[in-house]
């Protein structure tokens, strides 16, 4: 008598080599607002209640820049954006050119892992941001990492963390792990080095030119350049360098 595998194995099992079929499961997740990003993400965009690891060279703003049509998205649903321990700090005009209101963003500043994990449990118990983005300079165990990600799947919103690039070569937990990288303007370079699917060897190159383009500049009299915010720890009266 022959038996239907598919009946009985779990739907969370999947083959390593299945990514389409991932992205057909009808999970809740949100566009990364880049069509070539989605293609190769499980699910065809970010996914919900799990954590994000996204690697970059200190002092860069590229995650940022790449996560702005996802942030106007999770703004637009009437969510709030949790930004723990940012390296810069949010210029409130520039992402308002965006369609990011100032109401919805919260900034949490702490240099303490500990106390960076106190956050995010209880930013989860909350339930009330669409986005928590977590930056830890600091070491990390693959513990705590755990807990972040245990943490994560009682969360209805996305959860992001930042590392230094340096962290690609320690394991971690996270199921989505990327590298990023700015390579020639407006072009943003991507590496994912792990994910539920297939293996991913060649980089992905995210052009940044369409969401500059649809960037509502009618309440701002000068143009800003998020590449020029400067490190929080030069005071707040030089955030942004104007363009000339």
């Amino acid at each position: 008598m022959e038996m239907d595998t598919k009946k009985i194995i779990h739907k969370e099992v999947y083959c390593g080599s299945e990514l389409e079929k991932i992205q057909k499961n009808n999970i809740e997740s949100i566009s990364s607002g880049y069509r070539n990003l989605d293609l190769e993400l499980p699910h065809g965009s970010w996914p919900k209640s799990c954590l994000i690891e996204i690697l970059s060279r200190e002092e860069s703003v590229s995650e940022i820049i790449l996560l702005l049509p996802t942030l106007k998205k999770i703004v637009a649903s009437n969510k709030y954006i949790v930004m723990l321990s940012p390296p810069h700090i949010p210029y409130i005009p520039t992402f308002q050119s965006f369609g990011i209101k100032e109401k919805f963003i919260l900034v949490v500043n702490t240099n303490r892992v500990m106390e960076k994990l106190w956050v995010i449990e209880h930013s989860i118990r909350c339930n009330l941001f669409g986005g928590l983005l977590v930056w830890i300079k600091e070491p990390c165990t693959f513990e705590k990492l755990r807990k972040v990600q245990t943490l994560a799947k009682r969360s209805n919103g996305l959860n992001f963390i930042f590392r230094p690039l340096e962290a690609k070569k320690k394991p971690s937990p996270s199921p989505l792990r990327m590298t990023i990288c700015s390579d020639k303007y407006p072009l943003l370079k991507m590496n994912i080095i792990k994910r539920r699917g297939p293996t991913k060897l060649t980089p992905i190159n995210i052009d940044t030119s369409t969401i500059f383009s649809k960037k509502n500049t009618s309440k701002l009299k000068p143009n800003y350049d998020l590449d020029c915010i400067p490190p929080r720890n030069r005071g707040r009266n030089n955030i942004l360098k104007k363009n000339t």
